[in-house]
């Protein structure tokens, strides 16, 4: 899709269909994309998937809309500048969001910011090495990330605000994620271990690998809680400013055959 920005000659229409997709832990069905000029005669791009899902995230057969301008720049740019809508999204998360998309061909790169309300997501990855991606997050709702949900379980966050980095690198094995972020006044639930926690305040830095398919091969969790209300297994506390736990999670995946 990215190669129409600058092989499509004179802007005639252009036209892109996709029955279907997969990646690990991702899914797309029909996707449909338009390269042509607007009413006004500018470049611009339309493009709509009808079900993404995505496993990390909790998405789950979610409707997307794109529609926004294209313009060249100076040194080899192709800037997008639009609208995107999702539909059915945990939380409503990117329900009226703006996307600037700007794909650098003489530094082989491409930079993608996304923004709603006071929430921020960018991406950024090299396009000679697409399987190893960037990704800053700032104040985004902790409810619009339900790792799990796509496979029936119970959701992860409630309330709260998250920012962090993450960075991504997908292989022939699976996919491998890594990052450290930072939570204020989060809700958090896990029933696995019988933790549950409010008005959380902390940090947690985690390395997964997931394989192949999209499933869990192992985590390794370390976080900080700063300060909230926790229950352990019927052990409750309430931490302040002056007071802290460390919490450390090894997790491996469940030989079921």
């Amino acid at each position: 899709m990215l190669l129409l920005l600058w092989c499509s000659p004179g802007w005639a229409d252009t036209v892109v269909s996709l029955r279907h997709a997969h990646w690990p832990g991702v899914d797309v069905k029909g996707l449909q994309a338009r390269l042509g000029r607007d009413d006004a005669g500018q470049p611009g791009l339309v493009m709509r998937i009808a079900q993404l899902s995505i496993d990390r995230l909790g998405w789950r057969g979610v409707g997307v809309q794109m529609n926004g301008r294209l313009t060249s720049e100076p040194g080899g740019r192709w800037r997008f500048v639009g609208g995107v809508a999702c539909r059915g999204a945990p939380g409503g998360a990117w329900g009226h969001a703006q996307l600037v998309l700007v794909v650098d061909t003489l530094a082989n790169s491409l930079f993608a910011n996304l923004l709603q309300d006071q929430s921020r997501l960018s991406a950024a990855l090299p396009l000679d090495q697409p399987s190893h991606w960037q990704i800053s997050m700032d104040q985004l709702p902790a409810a619009w990330l339900h790792p799990g949900v796509a496979e029936g379980r119970e959701s992860l966050f409630g309330k709260g605000v998250l920012s962090g980095e993450l960075a991504l690198d997908l292989n022939d094995d699976g996919l491998h994620e890594s990052g450290i972020f930072h939570g204020r006044d989060i809700s958090l639930n896990l029933p696995g271990i019988g933790f549950s926690g409010s008005g959380l305040d902390g940090t947690a830095q985690l390395n997964a690998q997931l394989d192949a398919a999209g499933h869990l091969q192992h985590a390794r969790l370390q976080a900080v809680v700063q300060r909230g209300h926790w229950n352990l297994q019927g052990w409750q506390a309430q931490l302040s400013d002056a007071s802290a736990i460390h919490l450390g999670l090894d997790a491996d995946a469940v030989d079921r055959s």
